[in-house]
């Protein structure tokens, strides 16, 4: 368990983000990460099918269990690897809807497990609401410089994506508290509800 997620959640090197991280770029990032993605789960594969195959090379009885380790890891990464895609599947949609506009500062609230945060974008001296954020690769910290700022693409009342600039972490995020903002939502405009349903914003799905 431990393997598999280190593979699948592993931070990227350092540096600066092989794709463009100024807003004007849509596809760049999320085709990286379908990428990263990709050949993280391939290799977790290859690795669970040697151990497979190590007791009927070797006809070794006592290293039969080597075949349930690998077909344990191979369940336990696809369900992890099955996840991950589809919060970038999600950013990718709301992307396909939505244009970045950069809101600063960012205000971070709270870190939790797998990618989860909550954060406050800020705004003309204007503030969101609390947000729920989840990186889709599960990073276990803060972006460098995400407080500096970051390019947001959606609707604050029904949630969104963001690219944090310089390093390139894509989230998707939704108000925190869903149901209290079922007012807002409801007042909104007929082209604001529709352009957030094509996004798959009109559910709280984070």
């Amino acid at each position: 368990m431990l393997g598999v997620r280190y593979v699948l959640r592993r931070p990227a090197r350092g540096g600066a983000a092989p794709y463009a991280t100024d807003g004007s770029d849509h596809r760049g990032v999320v085709n990286h990460l379908y990428t990263a993605l990709l050949k993280r789960y391939g290799v977790l594969v290859l690795i669970c099918l040697a151990l497979m195959a190590v007791p009927l090379i070797t006809r070794a009885t006592y290293l039969i269990p080597l075949m349930g380790v690998g077909l344990l890891g191979i369940v336990l990464a696809t369900v992890c690897w099955f996840d991950q895609l589809r919060w970038v599947r999600q950013c990718a949609r709301v992307l396909s809807v939505y244009g970045f506009e950069f809101r600063t500062p960012v205000y971070q609230l709270d870190l939790s497990r797998n990618g989860g945060r909550v954060l406050v974008l800020g705004y003309e001296g204007l503030e969101s609401p609390d947000m729920f954020a989840r990186e889709p690769m599960g990073h276990p910290c803060w972006p460098e410089r995400i407080a500096e700022g970051v390019w947001f693409a959606g609707d604050e009342v029904f949630g969104g994506a963001l690219l944090v600039p310089g390093t390139g972490e894509l989230m998707c995020l939704q108000p925190l508290d869903w149901d209290a903002f079922d007012e807002w939502r409801a007042a909104a405009d007929e082209e604001r509800r529709a352009k957030a349903k094509r996004a798959g914003l009109d559910r709280n799905s984070v």
